[in-house]
């Protein structure tokens, strides 16, 4: 046990001996603490622990104060973190250090060999040229699997849905985001927790509570969520915790079924008119999207513009 500590001692003076070449910099104590601070989170990603706050203040250097900071208002479960401060895009040093916390957690290797794997998954993170899309990306997923860990804290299966957003309007030219993809990333993000509920309330057919739910989403440049249309960005390969696979085709498929799913209730429960007015106004209606999306969802997007045409035609 001595001689497994000197070694994993030895190994974190080699690795800081050469720390300039990284594309971030971090002190000895910033780099101590993320070994820490990383372990921790895999272990405790719910930071339900009743001690969480007082655990996340013992890794607190200045490198990690602001994801410290997201950590602790993530644990509280209220909405706290979708203030503009957390919803700001974030510094690239605290982009790496957060991706950091997801290559660790989604690592089990880490998690069983201990401080040594954790060395080495920082090592490379930090020090590898990571897409700038993939850090952002993978911030706002954090933001929008809180939303949902918050939602299904207050009720686990659904059935007492008490969260009320839609005084919340989120308008993208806020929050420090440069691109359309920035933009996109952002949205794609906080509206996915919803479509999980959406996907979940369909199959066991509660359309009014889905409708429910809809109702109590944010808005998003002061219009619902299904007016946003801005996905011009060229498409790349993006890289998922299992493998790598087309950006696009991922999320665009993921807000179409969503949006499907809430067609299907609308039309259930207020009628076509209510139903075509989300089709109308999404990029359901949209074509040079189509082939984004997995072919089966293609296949079915293209059939029904064909048939939306044809109504909405013979109903003007």
């Amino acid at each position: 046990m001595i001689k497994h500590k000197k070694q994993s001692l030895v190994f974190i003076l080699l690795f800081l001996s050469t720390w300039c070449f990284s594309q971030i910099e971090l002190n000895k104590k910033d780099f101590k603490q993320l070994i820490k601070l990383s372990e921790y989170y895999a272990k405790n990603s719910t930071l339900q622990d009743k001690s969480t706050i007082k655990h996340l203040e013992k890794f607190r250097s200045e490198k990690l104060s602001n994801i410290i900071d997201l950590l602790k208002v993530f644990s509280l479960r209220d909405n706290g973190f979708l203030d503009k401060r957390y919803l700001f895009k974030p510094s690239y040093d605290d982009l790496v250090i957060w991706y950091t916390l997801r290559e660790i957690r989604h690592n089990a290797g880490a998690i069983q060999n201990g401080e040594k794997q954790s060395i080495e998954i920082i090592k490379r993170v930090v020090q590898e040229q990571i897409d700038k899309r993939w850090l952002i990306d993978n911030y706002y997923a954090g933001i929008g699997n809180q939303i949902l860990m918050t939602i299904v804290h207050d009720s686990p299966n659904l059935s007492n849905l008490n969260f009320d957003l839609s005084d919340l309007n989120f308008d993208l030219n806020d929050y420090g985001l440069e691109t359309e993809f920035e933009k996109s990333s952002f949205f794609l993000n906080l509206v996915n927790p919803f479509i999980v509920m959406f996907n979940v309330l369909s199959s066991q057919k509660e359309y009014t509570k889905l409708l429910s739910v809809a109702n109590k989403m944010p808005m998003f440049n002061g219009k619902k969520y299904f007016y946003y249309q801005e996905f011009n960005y060229l498409d790349f390969e993006w890289k998922t915790i299992v493998r790598s696979e087309s950006y696009k085709k991922t999320r665009l498929s993921n807000l179409y079924l969503g949006i499907i799913e809430h067609m299907k209730a609308e039309n259930k429960i207020n009628g076509e008119k209510s139903s075509l007015k989300i089709y109308s106004n999404s990029i359901m209606s949209k074509q040079k999207y189509f082939k984004y999306p997995y072919l089966y969802i293609s296949r079915d997007l293209k059939e029904l513009y064909k048939t939306k045409k044809t109504y909405l035609n013979n109903n003007r």
